[in-house]
């Protein structure tokens, strides 16, 4: 187990608080441009794995935990959701979205603490960008079984995370898990992977390198932010790069 002075919610409320945009969300360091074309990246996927399982969210019941800023809210919303409850550990993202989508349901809540979800059985349970910020390892795996009390029977959870070949710590707000620790961590929580789908190199730091190199690289090539988005979708096609991101696609068994 890590032990950092992390503090997810005093974090993520500051962040929002001072930048409720997908800067706020996503790379502080890059122009909202970047940030925009990244999110694109994650909307492709998210549309190409719900394709390729038949579950479009239309008149699904839809539980989006981390809902942030709310751009898959109305990505949702546009999908003709039945029910979306948003989840988030920021009461700034709570109010903002609650007044912006007033049909819909938001709380201030936080994955892997003892609390149940205030939330109904969903039939897809929306979990981008949030578990990796999950730094310990016990709050880790209850945050998995949390997923599955939320999901109906044959349900989906679709969680982001690196799915490398081994666990990796960038910062201590981030733990990035490896394949072994997440096949182990399912079948614990009895759930069982469908498919894990590439989601961006470029568009994310990459993978094997220290993180200054990193970083330099990445400033580097971010001011391209529309040829990386085209670039990823071409090389992850062909299988000719390893991914940075991937999109897993998870069943309540």
């Amino acid at each position: 187990m890590i032990k950092t002075s992390y503090d997810a919610k005093s974090y993520w409320e500051k962040r929002l608080t001072e930048k409720f945009d997908l800067q706020g969300v996503g790379y502080l360091s890059y122009p909202p441009s970047y940030n925009t074309w990244l999110y694109r990246a994650k909307e492709r996927c998210l549309k190409l794995a719900l394709q390729q399982i038949n579950k479009m969210p239309f008149e699904r019941i839809v539980c989006d935990i981390g809902c942030g800023t709310g751009y898959f809210t109305k990505w949702y919303k546009d999908y003709g959701v039945k029910s979306y409850y948003g989840l988030d550990i920021s009461p700034t993202s709570i109010k903002q979205l609650g007044k912006t989508y007033p049909s819909f349901h938001f709380h201030t809540w936080t994955l892997g603490q003892h609390k149940p979800a205030p939330v109904p059985k969903s039939d897809i349970v929306h979990c981008f960008d949030v578990i990796y910020h999950v730094t310990d390892d016990d709050m880790f795996g209850r945050s998995l079984t949390q997923i599955r009390t939320m999901l109906k029977p044959g349900g989906l959870a679709l969680i982001t995370d690196l799915y490398g070949e081994a666990d990796m710590s960038s910062s201590d707000h981030v733990k990035q898990r490896s394949i072994t620790t997440w096949k182990n961590a399912l079948t614990k929580a009895k759930l069982k992977l469908i498919s894990a789908i590439p989601m961006y190199t470029f568009l994310n730091r990459p993978v094997g390198y220290e993180p200054p190199i990193a970083r330099k690289i990445l400033f580097r090539l971010a001011r391209y932010p529309a040829v990386l988005y085209y670039l990823d979708g071409l090389f992850l096609k062909l299988g000719l790069i390893r991914p940075s991101m991937h999109l897993l696609v998870v069943k309540k068994t």
